[in-house]
């Protein structure tokens, strides 16, 4: 069994709720949900759009990394995400941040995520439910980035599962 942890970002119409159903459709088929984070409301990132609800849920899955990335990405695609420019409005965005304990450079991936150390909005959820993992690479756990932020996109706690 393999361990992931996802981010999980909608900044269009129910955001909660499409939080929500990306969980649900996680939590189906060679894969399991064992761990949400609260829901928090956060400011865009590199667009002027409404504001996200951002979590972070750790998914047991049988799939190797690929296979994870093509079922997030049927999710997404399920749920109404369209191929658009670099930060655009989105119904729901799941990112891998980590798999397992590898460290993976693939064109349509890189794990841990590249840019999941410098947000706010990505540690503070994973430090809820995994503060003490290690990001490979950094030889640092989770919260150990904490401190160090220097972007705070985070406005409020709005929502705990």
């Amino acid at each position: 069994m393999n361990k992931a942890y996802c981010g999980l970002g909608s900044n269009i119409g129910d955001k909660i709720a499409f939080i929500k159903k990306a969980l649900e459709a996680l939590d189906s088929g060679n894969s399991e949900v064992a761990k949400i984070s609260s829901f928090y409301e956060t400011k865009p990132l590199g667009n002027d759009g409404d504001n996200y609800v951002n979590a972070v849920a750790e998914v047991h899955t049988t799939l190797d990394v690929y296979g994870f990335l093509d079922f997030v990405k049927s999710i997404e695609k399920k749920l109404g995400r369209k191929k658009s420019y670099r930060w655009a409005p989105r119904e729901i965005d799941i990112d891998i941040l980590l798999f397992n304990d590898e460290i993976i450079g693939y064109e349509k991936l890189t794990v841990p995520h590249k840019e999941m150390t410098k947000r706010d909005f990505v540690l503070v959820p994973l430090m809820e439910i995994a503060g003490d993992v290690e990001i490979p690479g950094y030889g640092k756990t989770v919260s150990a980035f904490i401190n160090n932020l220097q972007n705070h996109y985070i406005l409020k706690k709005i929502k705990t599962v």
